[in-house]
């Protein structure tokens, strides 16, 4: 199968990479080159336009940062990937993205007569360096049947979630729980300093109630270790709690205060770290105001 992959960010790259380790044909595109160099020292063909990289794929992934580079990938009007993409090919994107843009994106796609896979994958870079990323798989059963191969070289779960979009929505409610316990866990370790408490004990007791959550270990540890290198970053976990916020005509004032948190770590500087820094907020004089926290407009 001659697939082709968009992207190669932190994710995207160890997909595609494993996807060259089941020896499928494959060609990259990456706006940075440079990140394909490791690829194609292993076989992958290089493109310089996504365009370029499509056109006699049969499979095309996109794994990208946000709806701004979904655009560009697929439908800038010169370089964008549905100019030369076959009809008869399937496209798959695993990006997080807004849901009115992944609508936007099928009724293109519909249009080109390309079939359309929604497929937004839960995991950190560690799982998809091993294969263990979770997919949402949205859209046609029968065509995600088709792929499903495939998609198991990449993840170990494939949740069908549903018509297009659902695949968006599950992914962002995802994020959007994780974020509020990270946000929580930042919130009562400061607690913990500030009446120098022993927050590992507490934790530990905590953690033998039916409110422990599986990825608690990791959050409360990463912070109790101060280890903040990026597996999500903040700036990251912003976007898609601002996608989130999008999804309601209703206030969400849950998800709007933890979204004002992660604003507010990224403009002290800590975009680029792990989501668990925003830790940090709680561990200088600067505290946050009595009042709730909420987001910018």
């Amino acid at each position: 199968m001659k697939i082709a992959f968009l992207g190669l960010g932190a994710m995207g790259s160890r997909m595609a990479n494993r996807m060259l380790d089941a020896g499928h044909d494959l060609t990259v595109w990456n706006r940075t080159e440079s990140a394909a160099y490791p690829l194609m020292q292993k076989g992958a063909r290089i493109a310089v336009t996504p365009a370029a990289a499509v056109c006699e794929a049969d499979l095309v992934f996109s794994m990208v940062r946000d709806d701004i580079a979904s655009k560009y990938v697929w439908s800038d009007s010169g370089t964008g990937a549905l100019k030369t993409i076959r009809e008869g090919a399937i496209a798959i994107d695993c990006s997080t993205l807004s849901f009115e843009w992944v609508k936007q994106l099928s009724i293109l796609m519909h249009k080109k007569n390309i079939s359309f896979i929604e497929a937004p994958v839960s995991g950190s870079r560690p799982a998809a360096e091993n294969g263990q990323l979770v997919f949402f798989a949205a859209g046609d059963k029968t065509l995600i049947e088709r792929v499903k191969p495939t998609l198991l070289l990449l993840g170990n779960q494939i949740n069908l979630v549903g018509d297009i979009g659902c695949g968006a929505v599950t992914k962002l409610f995802t994020n959007a729980l994780l974020g509020t316990q990270v946000a929580l866990f930042a919130e009562l370790l400061g607690a913990c300093r500030e009446h120098s408490l022993s927050a590992t004990s507490i934790l530990k007791a905590i953690s033998t109630t039916s409110v422990w959550a599986p990825v608690a270990n990791y959050l409360s540890m990463s912070m109790l270790a101060e280890e903040y290198s990026p597996q999500f970053p903040v700036e990251l976990l912003n976007k898609d709690l601002g996608y989130t916020t999008a999804l309601s005509k209703h206030h969400m004032p849950v998800v709007n205060t933890v979204l004002g948190i992660f604003q507010r770590a990224a403009q002290r500087g800590y975009a680029e770290e792990n989501m668990t820094a925003v830790a940090k907020l709680y561990q200088t004089s600067e505290s946050f105001p009595r009042k709730a926290y909420s987001a910018t407009s």
